[in-house]
């Protein structure tokens, strides 16, 4: 899979795939990466672009429109974006701050060393 600027970090990842309801104790188990779902639906909401036109390198298009539905549904997405603004809002404490793209980017000091103050 390729990267996008939409994908989620893995700190923004282990932050948010809680929020992630469960698969249903009934029928087949899941054969889909649940963060490549999320990330195609992020890659969606900000490039615009049609369903059908997801890149292939992400789910198919109606299986990440499923997703999509149902948690806009069932309140999973209101819990994931108020997970990232909430990681948002702790990390620059911690000398990393989010970026454009909703990246995660610590500062780094002089030495490389990642920096609770940005370099002026």
């Amino acid at each position: 899979m390729s990267n996008y600027p939409s994908d989620l970090t893995d700190l923004q990842w282990q932050a948010v795939r809680g929020c992630i309801p469960p698969s249903r104790p009934v029928g087949v188990a899941r054969q889909v990466s649940l963060r490549a779902v999320v990330n195609a639906v992020r890659y969606r909401r900000r490039s615009g672009c049609a369903w059908r036109l997801l890149p292939h390198d992400f789910p198919h298009w109606r299986t990440v429109y499923g997703y999509d539905r149902q948690w806009q549904t069932d309140g999973t997405w209101g819990r994931i974006e108020q997970r990232l603004r909430e990681l948002r809002v702790q990390l620059p404490a911690h000398g990393i701050v989010a970026d454009e793209a909703s990246g995660l980017v610590p500062f780094l000091s002089d030495a490389g060393v990642p920096s609770s103050e940005s370099a002026a």
